[in-house]
């Protein structure tokens, strides 16, 4: 099933920018509603007994979205989430927890507020609206506006 996924920091859709050199998939939230195309798209898998959850690009053969801690990936990029692993199995570098927000009390999917728990890195995250990419990072131990998306559809 695609998935929309939008910040509600900017109420821009999160999209995988596979035009980013060094970077290609860094996931963004910089699309308008009415420029929803093919990046903007994802699939998502959710265990409902651990609320783990593992969310793939509908676009460039399905990779997986993970969460850069290594390599190049230090200071400001470390966190980065990219949809770039095309393995059949996704690691722990690809597993989030979606969290519905009490506030809503509805369940996770339909229009109803999440935040997104990042295994690896043991943070939130967070769609930087402080950077001019709008990049989205595993970055803060606890949660604010930037930090809650809403999907659209609900994961499988």
């Amino acid at each position: 099933m695609d998935v929309t996924i939008r910040s509600s920091g900017n109420g821009r859709y999160v999209k995988a920018d596979f035009g980013v050199v060094g970077a290609k998939g860094l996931l963004r939230a910089a699309t308008a509603q009415s420029a929803i195309g093919e990046w903007e798209k994802f699939g998502a898998c959710r265990d409902g007994s651990d609320w783990r959850t593992v969310m793939f690009s509908q676009y460039d053969g399905l990779p997986y979205v993970s969460t850069e801690l290594g390599g190049d990936y230090t200071g400001v990029r470390r966190g980065l989430l990219r949809a770039r692993n095309y393995n059949y199995s996704p690691g722990p570098w690809e597993n989030f927890s979606t969290i519905a927000q009490p506030a809503n009390n509805g369940p996770l999917g339909a229009g109803n507020s999440t935040w997104f728990y990042s295994w690896a890195a043991g943070l939130y995250v967070s769609a930087q609206l402080d950077y001019p990419d709008s990049s989205l990072r595993a970055r803060l131990g606890s949660v604010g506006p930037w930090e809650s998306f809403t999907w659209s559809g609900t994961p499988i």
